[in-house]
């Protein structure tokens, strides 16, 4: 009897065995294993045509030997991801094993779960910077989660490119992130929040990002936000007095309530309103024209004092306006018509639009019509000033900045608004062939091989051009190479 209750137990045991292998061989029928390496990369890599046989075997050669010291094994689903940074590398001038390093980080971010639209352009970043995996996908996840928050794009993306490049860990960023749109960070501008946490970061740099830390900082914020409310309100009431002083004084009220309005709008201390206010009437008083001393002196005030007091520059500038005024007058004794014109008040909206047109700034618009020339020389010291700034994905400022973030700040100090990626910035502009290209032309690039632009930089003549590379900052580079003809997609002149 027990033997054959053994023989039974035994055969349970091996069918259920067998059972449980098969289901083995079905799950990791998809996982790549070191022998596999060679045969299923190699297609990828034999579809960059722009490679000599030279560099098709290191770069395979490569990416075997870094795929193999895998200690998890990965879907081969998911090694469709390595064929977008293989041409973004080989784009961006890398080599073989750096090249390799960040097309396993893509394949296990995205294995992980992390979006892939977003895990490329992060990714470029560990061309420069030793980002992990596991930060990859991280970021590319976050990305996701704030898109869907009312939070300005340019803000976290910002927020999410110093922490990859300052190496903060996924915790601290995603604590700093979702801060920014918690419902207790009511009053206080998001901006200014995410600033805040980004300088405690630099000033700690061995010190965790954690709740306290960041409630800490709400705290001192909102503190910081009474006293300017405070300080406004001030101003406010100040501004209002000094107005009211100024239309009892004999100042046409449409003068006096516009520099009201500027005067708060520049955020000018008290004592710097009582002091224009205190010049307008007694320019006034004078004889002077209410809005061209108003107009003087607030231009004045926005080139700076150089040294002198406020109630100094208002002296100068009522001296200077009544030799004008004495000078304009003695021409009217000799010039019938001029007198008569001397003698006419501006109507009200004409007053209302002297003092804004002046001290306003222009005003930065999307293209929708063709724009004036472009100012040479200013594109060319912008461009030599932006030269070696470093690569920051989502970054438009000097301390780090991605392609179309570069573009774009070159053509605002043009005092034109591009959109902000390259996608966009290839829509516009009229069309220009490679033959025609001319100093200030937007030429763009299909840099991971999907058949539209997704870089863009600006040709500088001679064929040259300048651009923010991934690995190397903004730098300037020549048109003839191969793989930059290869991915050359088209130009576009905006002006």
């Amino acid at each position: 009897m027990d033997v054959l209750l053994n023989t039974f137990l035994l055969n349970n045991l091996c069918s259920l065995l067998k059972k449980y292998f098969l289901i083995f061989l079905i799950l990791t029928s998809e996982l790549l294993f070191a022998t596999d390496y060679t045969l299923i990369l190699s297609p990828f890599v034999d579809s960059v045509s722009e490679l000599s046989s030279q560099e098709r075997a290191e770069l395979l050669s490569a990416l075997v030997k870094e795929f193999s010291q895998l200690q998890r094994p990965i879907n081969k689903k998911y090694l469709s991801e390595i064929k977008s940074i293989l041409n973004a590398g080989i784009f961006e001038e890398q080599p073989p094993e750096k090249i390799a390093k960040v097309c396993v980080k893509t394949c296990l971010a995205v294995q992980d779960g992390a979006p892939r639209e977003y895990v490329e352009d992060i990714a470029q970043g560990a061309f420069q910077n030793d980002i992990s995996a596991e930060q990859i996908s991280t970021a590319s996840k976050l990305l996701v989660e704030m898109s869907r928050s009312p939070i300005p794009s340019e803000i976290y993306q910002e927020m999410i490119a110093i922490a990859l490049r300052d190496q903060w860990t996924s915790t601290e960023l995603a604590l700093s992130l979702r801060a920014l749109a918690s419902p207790g960070v009511k009053n206080i501008d998001c901006r200014k929040l995410a600033l805040a946490i980004i300088i405690f970061k630099a000033q700690h740099p061995n010190q965790n990002i954690t709740d306290r830390t960041i409630q800490d900082e709400i705290h001192f914020l909102q503190q910081l936000e009474t006293q300017r409310l405070q300080e406004a309100d001030q101003i406010r009431s100040v501004a209002y007095s000094e107005m009211i002083r100024a239309v009892t004084s004999g100042i046409p009220e449409v003068v006096a309530r516009e520099l009201y309005v500027i005067v708060l709008n520049k955020k000018w201390s008290t004592e710097t309103i009582k002091d224009l206010f205190t010049g307008m009437i007694e320019g006034h008083q004078l004889g002077l024209t209410p809005q061209k001393l108003a107009l003087a002196m607030i231009i004045r005030l926005d080139q700076g004092l150089r040294g002198i007091s406020v109630v100094q520059m208002i002296q100068e500038e009522i001296r200077a306006l009544k030799k004008t005024e004495k000078e304009r007058h003695q021409q009217a004794q000799q010039d019938p018509f001029f007198r008569h014109s001397l003698n006419q008040p501006l109507p009200p909206e004409s007053q209302n639009a002297v003092l804004s047109q002046r001290s306003s700034p222009p005003s930065l618009k999307f293209m929708t019509q063709k724009p004036s020339r472009l100012n040479l020389k200013l594109m060319q010291s912008s461009l030599r000033r932006f030269l070696g700034v470093p690569y920051m994905w989502g970054g438009a400022s000097p301390y780090g900045m991605d392609c179309s973030g570069l573009v774009q700040n070159i053509y605002r100090e043009q005092g034109i608004l591009l959109p902000r990626v390259s996608r966009q910035q290839f829509q516009i502009g009229q069309p220009i062939p490679p033959n025609l290209l001319q100093f200030g032309d937007l030429i763009f690039f299909n840099k991971y091989g999907y058949g539209y632009a997704n870089h863009v930089g600006i040709y500088i003549g001679d064929g040259q051009f300048i651009h923010a590379s991934a690995s190397k900052g903004v730098i300037i580079s020549r048109l003839n190479k191969l793989y930059f003809r290869a991915r050359f997609i088209g130009a576009r002149r905006i002006v």
